[in-house]
Formats: C-alpha cells, sequence, structure tokens
C-alpha cells in the first residue's frame, strides 16, 4: 500500500475507533461481539494473537469483522456498501508487532479483474460479470460439474455443449457464467454473438488492406480454451460463413478436443440441414452435421425449459 494510502487508512480508522462505525459505542459489547465471531477470531490467532489481548486491537479488529459481514452479503458491485467500494479489510502484522489493517480489492472485483483479462471476446453485458457467483443462475453449477467431467474423459472426447431454449429462459446467461466460472482456469475465453461476429469475421477475408486478418482472427479463435457461439444459426447464415467460419472453427475445434459451447433457440439438426441448402451446400451441411453430432454427448445437450433467468435471480 502506498504512503498516501496508508495515511487515509489511519484516518479512516481513526473515525471507526471514535464512532464504532453505529455499533453503539460500547466497547464491551463490541469485544463480545469479536470473541463470539469464530471467522475473525480464526484469523487473528492465526497471526499469533492472544484472545486476552483483543481488547488492545478493538479498532482493526472491528473493521475486519465490517468488511467480512459486508462480504458475505454480497449484495453486487453496484450497490457495494463498503466505505472503500470494491475493497475489503484483512489483518496483518505490522512493523511494529501491532495488529493492523489492510485494504485491498474484494474477491468479487479481483475475479471481475481476472474475468475481463480472460475474455479475447465478451458479447454478453458489463452487469453480468459484477453479479456474485452465488447468485448466478444455480444451473451453471450444474453444467460446470457436466462440463468439468466431460473434458477429462477421454480429452473432450465430447467437447462441444449445445444449450437449447426458448427466448428469455437464460442459454446466453448460463452460457456466461460457465465461461466465467472457468475463466481463472483459462488463459483464454471467447464469448461470441453469432448474429453479428460470425458476418465480421467472414468479411476480414476480403480485407485486401489486411490480408492476414482473418487467418490471425481464425488462429485465436481456434486457440482460446472456450469458445462460446451464443444464438446459434441466428442473423446471417451465408456460404461464406458456413464454409470460411462454422466449419473450419467446429471441425478444427472438435479434433482439437477444445470446448465449445452452442446456445440455440433451435436443435442443431434443422440449423445444419438451413445451411446445407445454401448455394448447393449439401456436401457442407452433413459435414456441420456430422461434427456436431460427433463432439456433442447425451450429458452435453442441455435443453431448459425453466423460469427466465430474471426470475431465479430474485
Amino acid at each position: 500500500m502506498r504512503e498516501g494510502q496508508q495515511k487515509d487508512l489511519k484516518e479512516l480508522l481513526e473515525e471507526v475507533s471514535g464512532s464504532l462505525k453505529g455499533r453503539g459505542g460500547e466497547k464491551n459489547a463490541l469485544l463480545s461481539s469479536i470473541l463470539g465471531d469464530q471467522k475473525v477470531m480464526e484469523e487473528y490467532r492465526r497471526l499469533g494473537f492472544k484472545d486476552e489481548d483483543a481488547g488492545d486491537w478493538l479498532v482493526a479488529l472491528s473493521a475486519y469483522q465490517e468488511s467480512l459481514e459486508i462480504c458475505a452479503g454480497c449484495p453486487g458491485l453496484k450497490e457495494c456498501p463498503a466505505s472503500v467500494r470494491h475493497c475489503r479489510y484483512s489483518l496483518r502484522v505490522e512493523e511494529d508487532g501491532a495488529l493492523g489493517v489492510a485494504l485491498g480489492l474484494c474477491d468479487l472485483r479481483r475475479s471481475r479483474e481476472i474475468m475481463q483479462n480472460a475474455f479475447l471476446f465478451r458479447d454478453f453485458p458489463q452487469e453480468w460479470l459484477e453479479i456474485p457467483p452465488e447468485r448466478r443462475l444455480p444451473r451453471a453449477g450444474n453444467l460446470g460439474a457436466v462440463y468439468v467431467q466431460e473434458m477429462k474423459k477421454g480429452k473432450g472426447e465430447k467437447p462441444i455443449f449445445y444449450i437449447q431454449g426458448p427466448q428469455g429462459v437464460g442459454k446466453s446467461f448460463l452460457a456466461a457464467s460457465l465461461a466465467m466460472s472457468q475463466a481463472k482456469s483459462f488463459s483464454g475465453i471467447a464469448f461470441l454473438d453469432c448474429g453479428r461476429r460470425l458476418e465480421e469475421i467472414a468479411k476480414l477475408s476480403s480485407d485486401y488492406k489486411n490480408p492476414l486478418a482473418f487467418q490471425e482472427r481464425m488462429g485465436e479463435l481456434q486457440d482460446v480454451d472456450l469458445l462460446v457461439l451464443d444464438d446459434f444459426g441466428s442473423g446471417y447464415m451465408t456460404a461464406r460463413i458456413r464454409d470460411q467460419v462454422l466449419l473450419p472453427l467446429l471441425e478444427g475445434r472438435l479434433r482439437a478436443h477444445k470446448a465449445t459451447v452452442l446456445t440455440s433457440r433451435d436443435d442443431y439438426r434443422p440449423i445444419a440441414q438451413e445451411y446445407g441448402r445454401i448455394q448447393y451446400g449439401a456436401r457442407q451441411g452433413e459435414r456441420l452435421m456430422e461434427c456436431l453430432q460427433e463432439g456433442i454427448g447425451e450429458r452435453s445437450y442441455v435443453r431448459l425449459k425453466v423460469k427466465p433467468v430474471a426470475a431465479l435471480l430474485d
């Protein structure tokens, strides 16, 4: 922590000492609350301090306890009630042996920073990054367990996950939650909105000012640890998208056992058939069908028939 920040923190702790942050100003009641707080005392003892001396460090222990309470009931970054937003206190031993506190990013803010750096493309709202993990769609945890099992078994023998359901049921949120849950483990994730991104990528193939742009973009998408194609089958359905983007991506990632998640309102079979009807592309449509059938396992085909995500978050 820099010197200026230390000064601000000391001033803040002096204010806490005077008001005890609305705890009634009764030191005995505060001490009793701290001594009865298992999490606070475990950390306090881990640092080598004795229970009988806790009264000497009420200010630091009070700030730490309040941070734990705020973070335990985290309403999300947007509604963070902490005195220093998106930050929390941790206990530490000062150079003179006294008990002090350090100010750092809270777990959710730190997690958001990690996730932002992990995404090559992130075509979903920033607000989703700010939702605490425990408040995200519960089913994301179940899908995550299946994901881990399927990817470990046979090194991703069935690496394509298909999430299908009606509009508004939470397909994109579920896929984004899965991607976010893997952000700490992965060096690269791409979440693409098919309705606009596929055409944008395909157009790079005719960019004569930058002839390598298309190959570089496709190489990036082939290499990411997790690729999400959101709203598969929507937007432009052209031979160029089919032949230059979709088929190379899906077939290449299938051969490399790389995880790919597709979300769609429809089953993948009619979508593959529709692609096969474009510009005498029957064989390409068959290849797309074969790729999806080979890559999607029974457990990795998720059909959503639940309440909208907004209702599950209430």
